[in-house]
């Protein structure tokens, strides 16, 4: 018993190890969480075969440029302007929370929870 718990902190180590190498973000961190619930054998595949961490850094990269794309490209087709936020700031947050959310289903939908 003893070697296989020495055998267990091993592998514990080097999985922590290749985690601390790559930055995982909020969207990396979710999309994690749905692997370990609704596609474990896919998620303990690549965790043992060591391509979690650059995958899961990877798609939390892909995420957050396009909830920043999306979230520019929607705010100049609504015409949120500086103007709009120097001279109504209450309304310009209320519109850029709006298409933040809506922006972030998008991701969701397409990238994390798939």
């Amino acid at each position: 018993m003893g070697d296989l718990q020495k055998t267990n902190s091993q592998a514990d180590i080097v999985q922590l190890a290749r985690q601390e190498a790559y930055s995982i973000g909020h969207y990396g961190r979710l999309h994690r969480d749905y692997l370990k619930s609704h596609r474990p054998v896919l998620y303990l595949s690549m965790l043992q075969s060591g391509r979690l961490w650059a995958y899961l850094a990877e798609l939390d990269r892909q995420a957050h440029m396009r909830v920043e794309f999306w979230v520019r490209q929607m705010g100049a087709q609504k015409g949120i302007t500086e103007a709009l936020k120097a001279h109504e700031p209450v309304a310009w947050v209320g519109k850029m929370e709006n298409i933040q959310a809506r922006t972030e289903a998008l991701v969701f939908d397409e990238l994390i929870y798939r």
